[in-house]
């Protein structure tokens, strides 16, 4: 019953956005021609070590719903983050500068994932995914464990994602928001973010973060766009809640870390209990005074936690 009223709540927020994209069209039609793979834009941090040729796989971060490789650019240029591996920090399909395409799901992506590795020559890689990011990381070590070396999860579960009334989660509140907010009838940033207030998104933190996915619009100078694709994630919102089901012959054996904030839900007593069934070998970690964005409210913490983890520091 949930999934199926969260699936009519998508699909309401994706009929109430008109058809605006302000992508090129080459881009989209690209994207559109095939329903397989995509090609992600990403950051490159190279090694802050020099150790010749390194013996450490890289390092690939994946970010959560609505951020992009930018969100985390001052967390992964630290000098003591990770210092021995090349870091590349991904777009997500729909997301940041990487291409739109009318499919949002886990099946897609991560084979973008894999793509992006098979295309940069990565036969392994640490996967680092912060919530959605995060549920991407861990399905791609339970189906393809060859091509990921170790595992970093932070605050998210391989769980289904239910608050009744569903609406009033915190990621649709954003998406219906953005949804009704059409960026070109406003003068300035201030007049986009006043428009998100009023339509619902309370926290001055979550509209800054909303904020980072509006950019000027080429095609009409002087006004905005949203980068990211409202509705396709929309139309992909029930799928990016939920978690495939596995069952006890699919595991992860390799290593793995679960950073949680307690200051969040996401990653409760129950919830470690599937962690540990589909992880074994998983290291969970509690970060005090720290909500969701663990990263970003106790830097020092989650760095250490991370360097520790990897061992090659």
């Amino acid at each position: 019953m949930g999934i199926r009223r969260l699936s009519r709540v998508a699909t309401a927020l994706a009929t109430g956005i008109e058809a605006k994209s302000k992508r090129s069209l080459s881009m989209m039609d690209l994207a559109r021609t095939s329903s397989s793979s995509v090609p992600l834009q990403y950051l490159k941090f190279s090694a802050k070590e020099e150790n010749g040729e390194s013996e450490f796989p890289p390092v690939i971060v994946l970010h959560g719903l609505m951020a992009s490789s930018g969100t985390y650019k001052s967390l992964l240029r630290r000098s003591d983050f990770a210092p021995k591996r090349d870091v590349y920090a991904l777009d997500l399909r729909n997301h940041g500068s990487s291409p739109h395409h009318e499919s949002t799901n886990y099946q897609s992506l991560v084979s973008d994932v894999k793509h992006f590795m098979d295309e940069n020559g990565l036969e392994q890689a640490c996967l680092i995914g912060h919530s959605l990011g995060g549920k991407i990381a861990m399905i791609m070590a339970l189906e393809a464990e060859e091509r990921v070396s170790e595992l970093v999860v932070i605050d998210i579960a391989p769980q289904f994602y239910q608050a009744p009334p569903e609406e009033d989660r915190p990621t649709i509140v954003a998406l219906r928001a953005m949804a009704k907010t059409n960026p070109v009838a406003y003068q300035s940033r201030e007049d986009v973010q006043n428009a998100l207030q009023q339509f619902g998104v309370d926290s001055q933190r979550l509209r800054n973060f909303l904020m980072t996915n509006l950019v000027p619009d080429p095609n009409n100078p002087g006004h905005f766009r949203w980068r990211v694709n409202i509705r396709a994630i929309a139309e992909g919102l029930p799928d990016l809640l939920s978690f495939p089901e596995y069952d006890q012959s699919q595991k992860f054996v390799g290593k793995s870390l679960f950073i949680r904030g307690m200051l969040s839900e996401n990653v409760t007593n129950k919830h470690q209990l599937e962690i540990r069934r589909l992880f074994p070998a998983a290291r969970i970690v509690s970060v005090d005074n720290a909500g969701h964005w663990v990263q970003a409210d106790a830097p020092e913490t989650f760095v250490s936690a991370v360097n520790k983890f990897l061992g090659d520091v």
